[in-house]
């Protein structure tokens, strides 16, 4: 089904979840654009959003890779994203006197809670202190971070209070005016073990490796398959290996097309002639055929309500913020909303 269930504040030009995940990228090429004056771009309720602040989120949003690109790009991508990001700081500036003028406060357990996620989140054999290090901040300024961003989450929330799921009818109605998001293609479900080619192999080291891969399914044929997740593990190049080769679900189109062709061919079981493309070459087995279908309404009806549910909140979420934008002081300075190059 192609329905996703939606966070709250997904899709409404402003994501409270980026403002905490926005933190962890290094921030190189923002931390070079204090020089010379810091403009004000826009005011909103007597308070000041500069030119330098609006630099910052555009490098944070980039990343390390900033550092890597060239002027000219890094001008380019600026000028794009730069009115959004304008806009979406407008936003947060509301938001967060909102959250102000009602008093919204967390508490240190849900503060901590949310720490702990976040712990958890650092890559394996990284230090949570060198982790930190690493992104320029301490972990007082992420526990602040943490506490705004939870903060106006409890304000958006609170937009919510007596909001009901979807009725039968509308969830009825809304399956039958969207068919084509309840079919599932045709699809195979497949494993495969691979024996890579690299750029640059000669025609000799090309067919060293053929030769190993047709000796692979031999070895696969002489045990009707059953050994291929233990093959898969020893000798295949691909990351599915840690699967036994598998690869799951494959529809039309998500993969190249000689792969393609030889899976959607492939009767159930059979382990198939070496395949080539341009990855290397292939030895597959379909586990399984799946016709296309289309899911019930029975099938589906949860995550209807979820759907609606959730475009329900967006709205509400956006009338709110089109409430604070109406009642709100908001200027702009045009010439300083104009983008220049960032070096």
């Amino acid at each position: 089904m192609k329905i996703k269930r939606k966070r709250i504040v997904q899709g409404v030009g402003f994501c409270v979840g980026l403002i905490v995940l926005g933190v962890f990228a290094f921030n190189g090429w923002a931390l070079n654009q204090k020089q010379g004056e810091d403009t004000v771009v826009v005011t909103v309720n007597e308070i000041q959003i500069t030119r330098a602040q609006v630099d910052d989120k555009i490098g944070t949003m980039l990343g390390p890779q900033a550092g890597t690109l060239p002027p000219e790009k890094l001008a380019a991508i600026r000028n794009q994203v730069d009115g959004k990001v304008i806009e979406n700081m407008i936003i947060e500036t509301l938001l967060t006197d909102a959250v102000e003028k009602q008093g919204i406060t967390v508490n240190d357990k849900e503060l901590d809670g949310a720490l702990s996620k976040i712990k958890a989140s650092v890559p394996l054999g990284v230090g949570f202190q060198e982790f930190l290090k690493e992104k320029g901040m301490s972990e007082q300024d992420l526990r602040k971070m943490l506490s705004q961003d939870l903060r106006i989450r409890k304000l958006l929330e609170s937009r919510f209070t007596g909001l009901s799921s979807p009725s039968d009818e509308k969830m009825s109605a809304f399956y039958k005016e969207n068919p084509e998001k309840f079919q599932t293609p045709e699809n195979v479900e497949v494993r495969h073990i691979l024996v890579s080619v690299k750029e640059g192999d000669s025609e000799t080291a090309k067919a060293e490796k053929m030769k190993r891969a047709e000796e692979i399914r031999q070895k696969l044929i002489a045990k009707n398959g059953n050994n291929f997740e233990e093959i898969a593990v020893a000798m295949s190049d691909c990351p599915s290996k840690s699967k036994g080769g598998m690869l799951g679900k494959v529809a039309k189109g998500q993969t190249v097309k000689p792969f393609e062709d030889a899976a959607f061919s492939q009767k159930k079981g059979e382990i198939g002639p070496v395949v080539e493309t341009v990855f290397g070459y292939h030895v597959i087995e379909v586990l399984k055929h799946n016709k296309e279908t289309t899911l019930s309404f029975v099938e589906v009806k949860e995550s209807i309500s979820d759907y609606l549910l959730a475009q329900k909140r967006q709205d509400l979420i956006k009338e709110y913020i089109d409430s604070l934008k109406t009642q709100a002081s908001i200027v702009y300075n045009t010439q300083n909303t104009q983008t220049k190059n960032p070096t």
